[in-house]
């Protein structure tokens, strides 16, 4: 954003026409004025000529007045001159009376007249015009350290008006000198010169301190000044809070300045209704940063009624206006169809808009763009050189793809290495999905040294996202003892997780649990349960256990032609048990089928060079003894026996001949 220019405020001198008394009206001041005191007889005067405590009355002003100007009191005296200048009610107007009145409180020593006086002969009023007079008077008022003297110097030589020339430095000399006595229009004017280095270096912890100072007088300018100091973090540390309580007072004393800071500062503190009200006015039609949290207030019905038309609307005219994260979430909204027809290609367009400005978000999904194709054409080579670019600006799941790329070779070589350094960067910050693969990196060697215990650790990181992978890995961590001690009920808690969040194999194993009955109580119908759903989920082991329970009526009914369905199923998957199933459905005619002995062993020997221990043991004995209507082959016996003897997995669930 720009930086905001707060203009120097030229002194009014109608703030200095009556004298400003901290007094009101009240008996105790009648009667001190009534018994002579010079003060209370002028502070009276003010009093109805202001109407302060009692009905204004400027014929009672000026008989008070006059009382006090007979004791000499030097205010009393200037301010009946001014009831001649301007001929104010209590009296006819006559200008040379009134100068007589103001030079006569000149010589009692009132200074505030001598910058009246000055003004008079600057302007032509009761005196001939006479500007070396102006800028004496005004000189030797600011010299005795009067503050509107000092303040009014300061205006002519910043301004350069009034016969001065422009002299900053002048300016900002005799307006720090009015501040430093605590006049609140100085501090704020001495505030903009060390904000825009006028007369003096810039500086903007200066500037802060000047406003600050005056704001906590009440100028609301000055208000307006430290809550955007506040809200863009200059010359202190950013924060919204105080920005919204010091911009909040600002307009509440009428300052009238665009609010567009207060609106956001009020969005970045989550008061959203506020942060609405001031967001939504003309204003801050052209301002980016308030239209784009306008938009996101309509876009999620913060102080107001959701309405995504309006905020895509909103975010296209801050995006147009270079908005970095506007052009993001236009992006968003072109690519989920949020406010507008869904456009790849406008959301392509956008996302790399904002890339381009460094948004790593944006960056992220221009590689993303680029890596489906999505509004672009496939490009592995762009997919990549952005993902790296989110990735090292700190994005978890630019640096999970960036791993992958390095993991599968997709531009090039694999580098198993770098794929371990970029998943272990994501997995730090918690992406649940890198730190599932940074345990099977552990888990598998890739890039690093073995390491069971930090597989496990990372395993467990994941599990506790969510993640439903981690936690089967987990289930099968603690059922083997691989990494951990061995725990059963731990392997069965966290398998059961795995199901739940419907992970098929998860599921099948958690029928197992009930069908073997390990750490649960066996249980046939809950068993069923599980492998159904698992096998309606594809799981070819699920559908080869349907299959064995319709079977052997273990769900309480048999049924040959059901069994023979999910056995078909699961052998399409080359699923070994089942494959051995169904050779024996073909060797009996069992289901509906034709007895076939050649497509018994044809599957057979299939489920068996897929390493079916039934299999491989029931070829065997068939070669040896002719069975099943295979010739004695004791070659061919032999070697189905070596290949049982050799086989690992024995411990099978087999459907009963």
């Amino acid at each position: 954003m720009m930086k905001r220019v707060i203009p120097i405020i030229i002194f009014c001198l109608s703030a200095i026409q009556m004298a400003l008394a901290q007094v009101t009206y009240s008996p105790e001041l009648l009667q001190k004025a009534k018994d002579g005191d010079a003060e209370a007889q002028f502070n009276l005067g003010w009093c109805y000529g202001t109407g302060t405590g009692i009905q204004q009355d400027d014929k009672e002003a000026m008989k008070w007045y006059k009382k006090a100007a007979k004791q000499d009191y030097a205010s009393a005296i200037r301010n009946i001159g001014l009831y001649y200048m301007n001929g104010d009610g209590a009296v006819e107007k006559d200008e040379k009376e009134g100068i007589k009145w103001i030079k006569k409180a000149i010589e009692k020593g009132n200074i505030r007249s001598k910058v009246i006086l000055a003004d008079y002969y600057l302007q032509g009023t009761g005196v001939p015009k006479d500007t070396l007079k102006f800028q004496t008077l005004l000189k030797e008022a600011a010299e005795q350290s009067d503050t509107t003297a000092q303040c009014y110097l300061a205006d002519c030589y910043f301004m350069g008006i009034n016969g001065y020339h422009k002299d900053y430095k002048q300016g900002t000399v005799w307006c720090k000198k009015a501040a430093e006595q605590g006049n609140p229009k100085a501090q704020y004017n001495i505030g903009a010169a060390y904000e825009q280095g006028l007369g003096i270096e810039q500086n903007s912890k200066e500037a802060f301190k000047w406003f600050k100072k005056a704001a906590e007088q009440g100028d609301a300018d000055s208000q307006y000044a430290v809550g955007y100091y506040y809200y863009q973090g200059l010359g202190v540390d950013q924060d919204y809070k105080e920005a919204e309580t010091w911009l909040t007072k600002a307009f509440v004393n009428g300052c009238t300045k665009p609010s567009f800071a207060l609106g956001v500062s009020c969005y970045a503190n989550q008061n959203y209704d506020e942060a609405f009200k001031w967001l939504n006015k003309s204003e801050n039609e052209n301002d980016a940063i308030a239209l784009s949290c306008l938009a996101d207030c309509y876009k999620n019905g913060y102080g107001c009624e959701k309405n995504l038309e309006k905020a895509f609307a909103l975010f296209k005219k801050s995006a147009d206006l270079g908005h970095v994260y506007s052009q993001y979430y236009l992006a968003q909204c072109y690519d989920k169809g949020e406010g507008c027809e869904i456009n790849p290609e406008q959301a392509f367009y956008w996302y790399k808009k904002a890339a381009e400005q460094g948004n790593i978000d944006a960056e992220f999904m221009l590689a993303f763009c680029y890596f489906k194709g999505t509004g672009c054409e496939t490009d592995f080579k762009e997919a990549f050189l952005w993902f790296k670019k989110s990735a090292e600006h700190g994005n978890m799941f630019a640096q999970y793809f960036v791993a992958a790329f390095y993991y599968d070779g997709l531009t090039g070589e694999k580098d198993l290495s770098q794929a371990f350094t970029w998943y272990k960067k994501s997995a730090e910050q918690d992406y649940d999905e890198a730190q599932y693969m940074l345990a099977l990196c552990y888990l598998r060697g890739d890039g690093c040294k073995k390491n069971i215990n930090e597989a496990f650790n990372w395993f467990y990181k994941a599990a506790e996202q969510g993640h439903k992978k981690a936690q089967y890995e987990l289930s099968g961590i603690y059922f083997t003892g691989l990494g951990t001690q061995q725990n059963y009920k731990k392997a069965f808690d966290w398998c059961k997780k795995a199901a739940d969040n419907r992970l098929p194999e998860a599921i099948y194993d958690i029928g197992t649990f009930y069908y073997s009955g390990i750490v649960v109580e066996k249980n046939l119908s809950e068993a069923f349960s599980y492998f159904k759903e698992a096998a309606e989920l594809g799981v070819a082991r699920a559908q080869n256990m349907v299959g064995v329970f319709y079977n052997e009526g273990l769900n309480g009914t048999k049924d040959y032609s059901q069994a023979r369905l999910w056995f078909e199923m699961a052998a399409k998957q080359e699923e070994p048990m089942a494959l051995y199933n169904l050779a024996l459905f073909y060797d009996s005619g069992l289901g509906g089928l034709i007895r076939d002995c050649k497509e018994a062993t044809r599957l057979l020997e299939k489920s068996a060079n897929l390493g079916c221990y039934p299999a491989q043991m029931l070829l065997a004995e068939g070669y040896r003894k002719g069975l099943a209507g295979l010739p004695i082959n004791s070659t061919k016996a032999k070697y189905w026996e070596q290949k049982a003897v050799n086989n690992k997995d024995k411990d099978v669930i087999m459907m009963k001949q």
